[in-house]
């Protein structure tokens, strides 16, 4: 949980344009594959003043992945994601629900957005 916390202190984040401050709420791990494969996921809240046309900005240094990873957005049902930019692969896998994931060696340019209206 600490390093994650110490990870998003290095990160700018926006909503509306306005700086967030995230918190690490949970951390869960599991072994899904086996023993040689771990599953680590994340619950990360924060606050923030939302309208009808919104926009998520996280702002870090760009990169390569040392590892393989899976990012999944859930926003709350009557959400629609309009646009996702991302290094990763963005998959939308429901109206509010987005999905990105990249993979060991993959260059990133530490940029993510996504908009959203409720």
């Amino acid at each position: 949980k600490k390093g994650m916390e110490e990870a998003l202190k290095e990160e700018r984040i926006l909503i509306n344009g306005s700086e967030v401050k995230p918190k690490v709420k949970s951390v869960t791990m599991t072994h899904p594959y086996g023993t040689r494969r771990v599953d680590v996921t994340f619950f990360i809240q924060f606050r923030a003043k939302l309208g009808e046309d919104n926009s998520y900005e996280n702002m870090y240094e760009s990169g390569v992945a040392t590892y393989n990873f899976e990012a999944l957005w859930f926003f709350p049902p009557r959400t629609k994601i309009i646009e996702v930019r991302s290094s990763g692969v963005v998959e939308k896998l429901a109206s509010n629900i987005v999905k990105i994931f990249g993979w060991k060696g993959m260059k990133y340019d530490g940029y993510d957005m996504i908009r959203f209206q409720f």
